[in-house]
């Protein structure tokens, strides 16, 4: 494990993967299956979906999770709106993302969804704007900021998903202060029916 990693965020990084691989294993028959026709097969079991149902995913983990001596770490919670329409496995998202102190930024992006088996890996890339929160709150350089995520989650029959997110919020050097924030978040997606 790295050294600069606090002992929960440790403990999130050991136990999240054995978790994943547990559920994996244990609910085979559980797995969602999109349609074969509909997706994109790329190599083997790998498909990127072309549709997906639209689902509001919510998380709950560690804010700056990495760097400045975790100074700055506390616990966030986030909520992504990702729409089940794809173009050419494209499609469009929105979220919010808030810490302890206040913090948070509202972003939108596009993501994809990629199924390995029951496991869908889905990154996403957006912009949006950061707001400070109290005095103990990071300062990430100003307003304009990017948001880039990778989530692993099994996909249940029912279309739910239980999985990780790792996400980072950066301003690629726009201001003259790039600190950039890291996040792990355990999250839950349910599907909505629109």
């Amino acid at each position: 494990m790295h050294r600069g990693l606090s002992r929960p965020a440790r403990s999130v990084a050991a136990i999240v993967p054995i978790a994943l691989l547990s559920l994996s294993a244990s609910f085979p028959a559980s797995a969602q299956s999109a349609a074969p026709g509909s997706d994109i097969q790329v190599v083997g079991p790998v498909r990127i979906l072309t549709q997906a149902p639209t689902l509001l995913d919510l998380g709950a983990g560690i804010f700056d999770l990495v760097g400045n001596a975790h100074r700055n770490q506390t616990g966030a919670v986030d909520a992504e709106l990702r729409f089940g329409q794809r173009w050419f496995g494209i499609g469009p998202a929105i979220g919010t993302l808030i810490n302890r102190r206040g913090g948070g930024m509202a972003y939108v992006g596009f993501d994809s969804d990629v199924a390995i088996g029951p496991i869908v890996v889905t990154p996403l890339a957006g912009f949006g704007a950061w707001w400070k929160g109290s005095n103990r709150d990071e300062n990430l350089g100003g307003t304009f900021e990017f948001r880039l995520s990778l989530q692993a989650a099994y996909a249940f029959a029912n279309g739910s998903r239980l999985g990780v997110r790792l996400g980072h919020i950066s301003n690629a050097n726009t201001h003259s202060r790039n600190p950039s924030e890291n996040d792990v978040m355990a999250t839950y997606a349910f599907p909505l029916g629109f």
